[in-house]
């Protein structure tokens, strides 16, 4: 949840923080010509463990299944809730 002059937003305010790194992470897929179904694996890192059930709710609310692990860790920022990291592959056919 980082906005265009890289200011973390919506501090204290996981579910929020969740939606829009999912609207983010959903757009650099889309400019690669991918969508969630290309993702093979993500890890998504939270720094409260309590959060875990709010990536899950948000997923299933918004129809995406997404091959994960969730971890309790710190981020990079202190005010980030979460950071989410993953791989796709888009196999090209000819």
């Amino acid at each position: 949840s980082i906005d265009k002059a890289g200011d973390t937003i919506f501090i204290g305010d996981t579910p929020k923080q969740i939606e829009m790194t999912m609207q983010v992470v959903e757009a650099i897929l889309a400019d690669a010509g991918m969508k969630w179904e290309d993702t093979v694996s993500s890890l998504a890192y939270f720094k409260c463990r309590k959060d875990f059930g709010l990536f899950d709710d948000y997923c299933k609310a918004n129809g995406i299944k997404l091959p994960h692990v969730k971890v309790h860790a710190d981020v990079c920022r202190d005010y980030l809730l979460l950071e989410l990291e993953l791989d796709a592959i888009s196999i090209v056919k000819s």
